[in-house]
Order: structure tokens, then sequence, then C-alpha cells
């Protein structure tokens, strides 16, 4: 079972963003502000995310209004989180994302607004039927059921859903951005990391589709 570190995050985010740099440094001829990565705090970013849990780099994004999303969690500005959870604890120096209540919570913050939490029990496990139930307070209310899957390396269970209420809170951020891999814009996953009694120890859920 693969989970993600603070170091994992960090050497993807430092390689992604080598990676757009020379991309960036390609296309000089015809200039776009709006394609230019730039690192900048949480509270004016846009983060790619991955739905294994890995994440992300920070892209200076567009200003947006804020969409009106009934949710405790995906989608969610990060002000409302922190009202719920507390003030975050930094994982790791320039990536977005943060640990909270004792590390129970580890959250990924794209354009200020939820985009990928994960939910810890490590101490005391629970049964799947009980993580998918306290998965409904952490993602829209309006999120329908798509499919369930099984991940390709970790075989942990997932379900998909869709969500018009999350398309529309991330609707401001550049179709460029691969916000949601593997799906449409909507679409999110629930992954369920299993022990080896078959219990859940922590539940991902991530935009996109994207079963590693």
């Amino acid at each position: 079972m693969l989970r993600t570190s603070p170091n994992v995050i960090l050497k993807v985010a430092l390689g992604l963003l080598l990676m757009l740099n020379l991309v960036a440094c390609s296309s000089e001829t015809a200039p776009d502000s709006s394609a230019t990565p730039t690192v900048l705090s949480a509270n004016n970013s846009v983060t790619t995310i991955a739905a294994n849990g890995t994440t992300a780099i920070t892209i200076k994004s567009s200003t947006q209004s804020q969409t009106p999303i009934q949710s405790q969690g995906l989608g969610l500005s990060k002000t409302d989180w922190d009202k719920f959870h507390g003030p975050g604890v930094p994982i790791a120096p320039g990536v977005p994302s943060f640990r909270y209540e004792n590390n129970q919570y580890q959250v990924i913050i794209a354009n200020d607004q939820v985009a990928q939490i994960e939910r810890r029990w490590l101490s005391q496990p629970i049964s799947l039927d009980l993580a998918k139930e306290q998965s409904k307070k952490l993602y829209p209310t309006d999120a329908k059921f798509i499919k369930s899957l099984v991940a390709t390396h970790t075989k942990d269970n997932l379900d998909v859903f869709f969500s018009d209420m999350a398309k529309q809170a991330f609707a401001s951020i550049p179709s460029t951005i691969p916000l949601w891999p593997g799906g449409s814009p909507g679409n999110f996953t629930v992954t369920y990391h299993t022990t080896a009694n078959n219990q859940i120890e922590s539940i991902v859920i991530a935009l996109g589709i994207n079963p590693t």
C-alpha cells in the first residue's frame, strides 16, 4: 500500500515546476501572461493534483468570484475549511498542502479552495461502510456515484463521482491545467486505503479519475 509523504509531495512539485518552466521558455515568442508559471502563495494559486495523493505545483491564476458550494470539504474555501478545523500546519515549503487536527487531515489547496483531502484513522482503522459514510461529509452534497474501481498498483478500492458543484467551484482555473487527471471537470474519486485486516486506515478524496 502506498501513501503520500511530504518528501514525495515536494519532489513531485519541484519536478512539475521544472517541466512547466521549460515549456514556458520554449513559447516566449508568443507571450501569454495567463500561461506563465509563477510560484505564489496558496491564497493566489492553481495547483495540479494527482488522484493518487501526490501533488502539485502552483501557477498564477486569474481572480475569481467564489462559487457557493454545499460542501464541508472538497471545493470549500480554505478560509471556511479553517473555520471547521483550525489553522493548518504546512507540510512542505512552497507547496500549498497542510496538516490539520494532529494529522487526522492532510489537505491540498488550489486557487484558495480545497482540492484534495486525506482523512486518516491510522491508530484505529474503521470499516469500509463507516469510511464511506464519513467520506460523504467531505464532498459536495450534489455528488452522484458513477462506478467503483480497483487501483492498479495499490489494489485499493475507489469510488468515482460527479459533482456539478465541484465543476463550478474550479471553473475559473484554465482548462490547460490538468486539474482533473483521467476524468472530466466535475469528476472526483474517493480512494479507500486498506489494512491487511481489510479495515480502512485512510481515505483520499481527489479531483479526476486516476486509479494508480
